[in-house]
């Protein structure tokens, strides 16, 4: 007799704890290590590694190629219809990300000179550039692996491994760092992709074995066609979404110098770490979206419909949080020599929360294969942040660039969520109420960060929060309560 099928709901619910258990813990990791890394470097040097990290990510895109993202998809309605294509499909999927991770490391090897000296004029960057290529080959080869483990759902596999990852990798780095300064960075790079594919090749390796799934290095005709026909809009998306980061990133740098760049980075990295709860809410959303656009379109806009209001009352207290408080944030966190960081991170959040909505109609848009629509959105933004960019940046150094992202966001996320309204019915309820409160208290935010910054000032701001979190929790309907009440049991089991 054949187990019946969990639910939607049930698999998001257990997808999300997982996720929650692993995104919390790693992102905790991650904040120790961004503080000691910050405090080691100086914001000169971070500036350094950041500008680096902008390169590896351009190059990374090409050597990945959007195929895990493929994979997920593809896996995911294998798995519901047809088995007998998965062993084709994935091993299609590794053999070209082979292809295009050698492809591109060597590109980054030639180019490493004149990045570092015609561009940055920074000479240490080109041998560090160089041992770069390592990671980005091994990192874009392990991207299948992890479209393997979230096509077949195993959320709790991929929970575990960055768990593991993360806190083996973690220590290593900060011993580096302490020895070998911004050169210890880079090699911590290396190990870490290491030990990153490491514990992939062991979990999938398993888990095919266990689904009889025999892979070969050899390229499918179709089912290459198939993945690249996904993974060119995802992959044009991403050339939009990172060579412009790093552009702009660039503008900085050439304009007010590494330490701007530094700034710039301790306030984006910060921000994004509140991305935990919508993070660990979307996780298992594309898989499932993939699935229910096949087999039931009404309930796929139902379940997108309730993630949205999920996120928004589950996210607006955390952001408004650490807006209000930003100045004492940086100050503890990373110490006064980053205090500048505090009005870009003020700016960040209010962009991050609306990034928070972005992602879950995001999840929709590659579930349903909607890449293109995706790409399309995104040259919206990429040429609000580019125009914003050349006009803030020059007089306004970290801050014009926090301005300049601010606005990229609001644009880009007003057509994402016009898009899902219209072709999917997927609409942000009940929060009517709550929106002057959160309009307020994200415009109190700003006096600590560029007027004021007082012990009355912070009294009213604790106030103010005590009623979002207060409003909020009336806001959060029984499907909520139930959908916290199963991730907590589950957490804690």
């Amino acid at each position: 007799m054949e187990t019946p099928a969990e639910s939607p709901r049930k698999r998001l619910v257990k997808g999300t704890a997982y996720s929650f258990a692993a995104t919390v813990l790693a992102k905790l990791a991650f904040m120790v290590n961004s503080i000691v890394v910050a405090r080691l470097l100086g914001a000169t040097q971070l500036g350094i590694l950041a500008l680096l990290g902008g390169v590896i990510a351009v190059m990374g895109l090409f050597a990945a190629f959007g195929i895990a993202g493929a994979s997920v998809k593809y896996i995911a309605e294998y798995e519901a219809k047809d088995h007998s294509k998965l062993a084709p499909l994935i091993s299609t999927a590794l053999s070209l990300v082979c292809v295009t991770a050698g492809v591109s490391a060597l590109g980054l090897v030639f180019l490493a000179n004149p990045i570092g000296f015609s561009i940055y004029n920074e000479p240490q960057m080109v041998g560090m550039l160089i041992v770069s290529a390592i990671p980005l080959f091994i990192n874009a080869f392990a991207g299948p692996f992890s479209g393997i483990l979230i096509g077949f759902q195993r959320i709790r596999d991929v929970s575990v491994r960055a768990i593991l990852t993360t806190f083996l990798s973690v220590p290593i780095a900060l011993a580096l760092i302490f020895t070998w300064g911004l050169w210890g960075a880079v090699i911590s790079m290396v190990v870490g992709a290491f030990i990153g594919l490491g514990v992939y090749i062991g979990m999938v390796g398993k888990l095919l074995r266990a689904r009889n799934v025999r892979l070969r290095f050899k390229i499918d005709r179709p089912e290459a066609r198939r993945l690249f026909h996904y993974a060119l809009p995802l992959t044009l998306t991403g050339l939009v979404v990172s060579p412009i980061s790093w552009l702009v990133l660039t503008i900085l740098q050439q304009t007010s110098g590494f330490e701007a760049v530094g700034l710039y980075s301790v306030a984006s990295g910060l921000s994004a770490s509140l991305l935990v709860i919508p993070t660990t809410i979307t996780t298992p959303m594309i898989p499932l979206i993939s699935e229910l656009d096949v087999v039931d379109k009404e309930r796929m806009q139902t379940l997108s419909s309730k993630v949205l209001h999920m996120t928004f009352v589950f996210f607006l207290p955390v952001t408004m949080l650490l807006a209000l408080f930003s100045p004492i944030a940086i100050s503890i966190l990373y110490g006064d020599e980053y205090i500048g960081a505090s009005r870009v991170l003020y700016l960040l959040c209010i962009g991050t929360f609306l990034v928070a909505f972005d992602n879950v109609i995001v999840c929709v848009l590659m579930g349903t294969g909607r890449m293109w629509v995706s790409f399309g959105l995104n040259v919206t933004w990429m040429i609000t942040i580019v125009v914003c960019t050349t006009i803030f940046v020059p007089t306004m150094a970290e801050v014009g660039l926090g301005i300049a992202t601010l606005i990229s966001y609001a644009v880009y996320t007003i057509g994402v969520l016009a898009y899902a309204r219209v072709k999917f019915g997927i609409v942000l309820h009940d929060v009517e109420i709550i929106m002057p409160i959160a309009a307020f208290g994200f415009v109190l935010g700003a006096l600590p960060s560029f007027f004021v910054d007082s012990l009355p000032f912070y009294l009213v701001s604790t106030v103010v929060l005590i009623i979002v979190v207060v409003a909020t929790v009336v806001m959060l309907r029984e499907y909520e309560w139930d959908f916290v009440r199963s991730i907590l049991k589950k957490v804690t089991r």
